[in-house]
């Protein structure tokens, strides 16, 4: 119902919004600002109902995700792995409260300095910012199961170092306590050794407690040997059973493909709207920033991008469209190292073992993750990683300058001409 809601809406705006700014924008400026009017004004509605159309083609294929996703936390759970939400609810909370913010601040602002609150026509004002608004939330949703992904990969891989680190651990206390040539402990600190394992490097040769025998009794010293007992929720290295963890490696390895799945089917169903957004944004602050020195430099503006005019109100633009598409390069980004950092915590685990047996098990599973691989691209045109955040970044700069260098050219055309002019008018009367 709600996306029924949605659609009447886009149509209604998308119909309204041509007539009142386009129009307008036409009649002030040239063609290049006829093209960047045409393309930021029918982009948001498009964007819009692209996310809904393939919202709604994508149905079944979001039950297979949350069936496969679910299962997933289920096979996780078995590992004695569990993967809390709440870190994922506050997220979207803050998500969603910064867009209807930032969408607000925009229009309200905007409808405060630029238009007669006398006019019915200033309210299409809020009716524009309804297809940004929902297009934005439609991106929360990406982003937000984008970052179920990754802590799921991050679970894994924490999962794994604490193996490591446990193991290592182990064998260091173990090694210690062996070396009777190196190390003379009493009963009272093997105890604090025990609970305390730095507390052996800051004690080189500890003297013995010498038990008090009064009325020529002799007390047995009943020495310290027990070992200590594992913390109940934290499950016991299996390091040393190789049959055992092969076979819990492997567990994990599948989890792993599965997840790995799960984003590839994730980056087909929004491959489109990602490609959407990052045009949409590279055009819009371009376009924002141009109009920016226009203003300043005390040049018309056109209607559409009369926003230009108020620098508080073209500082929040930009930073809230840049920040929508750097916040999905930049998680997207992050959820690619996690996939591939999973294999790097295979091979501590060899080294930390040190076996042939082990060496071989994680090489063949090694070149299994090398097939697992996962990443997000824009429909195959580039990949959503900081390489793409600094070659966008690069592109608005560049044609930022071009675009002011046309307006400088076409500025030093004007002056010729009405110089000419002058000099025409004043020598006129001595004919």
């Amino acid at each position: 119902m709600m996306r029924v809601r949605s659609w009447h809406i886009g149509i209604l705006s998308w119909l309204a919004l041509p007539k009142y700014l386009l129009g307008r924008t036409v009649c002030c400026k040239g063609t290049l600002t006829t093209a960047i009017g045409i393309f930021i004004t029918y982009m948001t509605p498009t964007m819009m109902i692209s996310d809904l159309l393939i919202g709604i083609v994508n149905q079944h294929k979001l039950i297979s995700f949350f069936d496969r996703f679910k299962k997933v936390d289920e096979r996780l759970a078995r590992e004695s792995i569990r993967c809390c939400n709440n870190a994922l609810t506050l997220r979207i909370r803050a998500l969603l409260a910064v867009t209807f913010l930032g969408e607000c601040i925009l229009a309200i602002l905007s409808f405060y300095f630029f238009h007669d609150p006398r006019n019915l026509e200033s309210l299409l004002v809020f009716v524009a910012a309804i297809p940004t608004l929902v297009t934005t939330i439609e991106k929360v949703w990406f982003a937000s199961l984008l970052f179920a992904l990754k802590e799921r990969f991050e679970a894994v891989n924490t999962y794994l170092d604490q193996t490591v680190d446990n193991y290592v651990q182990k064998n260091r206390i173990n090694e210690m306590l062996n070396d009777s040539d190196s190390w003379d402990l009493g009963y009272l600190h093997k105890e604090i050794f025990m609970k305390n394992p730095q507390y052996v490097s800051s004690v080189k040769k500890p003297n013995k407690i010498i038990p008090v025998v009064p009325w020529d009794e002799t007390i047995p010293v009943k020495v310290y040997n027990e070992e200590k007992k594992p913390n109940p929720e934290q499950k016991e290295s299996d390091l040393n059973d190789t049959l055992k963890m092969e076979v819990r490696l492997n567990g994990f390895c599948q989890i792993h493909d599965e997840i790995c799945e799960l984003g590839k089917l994730l980056n087909r169903m929004w491959s489109l709207q990602m490609l959407l957004l990052m045009a949409y944004g590279f055009m819009s602050i371009t376009a924002q920033f141009y109009f920016l020195y226009c203003n300043i430099v005390n040049q018309n503006i056109p209607v559409l991008f009369r926003s230009a005019r108020n620098v508080v109100i073209s500082s929040i633009f930009i930073v809230y469209t840049a920040g929508k598409c750097v916040y999905v390069i930049y998680l997207s980004w992050q959820t690619k190292l996690e996939a591939r950092k999973t294999g790097v915590c295979y091979h501590k685990i060899a080294n930390a073992v040190d076996e042939n047996n082990f060496y071989e098990i994680i090489n063949h599973l090694s070149l299994k993750l090398l097939n697992h691989t996962v990443n997000f691209t824009a429909c195959g045109f580039f990949d959503l990683d900081m390489t793409t955040l600094y070659s966008v970044t690069g592109a608005i700069t560049s044609y930022l300058i071009i675009l002011i260098q046309f307006n400088l050219a076409a500025h030093r055309t004007k002056r010729p001409d009405n110089n000419s002019l002058i000099t025409t008018t004043s020598t006129q009367p001595t004919l």
